[in-house]
């Protein structure tokens, strides 16, 4: 059944043929991946997904409490620019554990959006345990945390 497919007559021109096309193909290889790297300006800019990498948005601070305007001279033509306070106080109190750990840690005044950092930070300290008498105690220690912005 098989012996009409074999043939064993005179080398064909198979062997340069086949050589041939497998050079051609490592050539167009090489072309495409070394054109990219001699100009890469022509590639295309890919865009970073930083789409989930964005903090959510705050809630709106709320508005401070109005305070009576006071004005002892005329405006003046040019409107002066806007005040911006820079940073912040937060104050907490806490308790302090025997250990010198902080428990029991509230705000007790502070701007909403600092109030958790430093409620955060704070709660990392350790403090020096207090003694009365020799023995180790708990205190009721106030904290006050600066926000400073440089």
């Amino acid at each position: 059944m098989f012996e009409t497919a074999v043939s064993y007559g005179p080398p064909s021109h198979r062997v340069w043929t086949t050589f041939m096309g497998m050079t051609g193909q490592a050539i167009l290889l090489a072309c495409a991946i070394a054109i990219p790297l001699w100009f890469p300006a022509a590639l295309p800019r890919m865009q970073a997904p930083v789409t989930w990498l964005t903090a959510p948005e705050l809630p709106p601070a709320p508005a401070p409490p109005a305070a009576p305007v006071v004005r002892t001279a005329p405006p003046a033509a040019s409107a002066a620019p806007p005040r911006v306070r820079i940073g912040g106080v937060v104050e907490l109190e806490g308790v302090v554990g025997v250990d010198g750990r902080i428990r029991e840690l509230k705000a007790k005044s502070g701007h909403p959006l600092l109030i958790r950092a430093a409620m955060d930070a704070v709660a990392q300290w350790l403090f020096r345990p207090t003694t009365l008498n020799g023995e180790p105690v708990e205190i009721v220690q106030p904290v006050v945390v600066r926000f400073n912005l440089k």
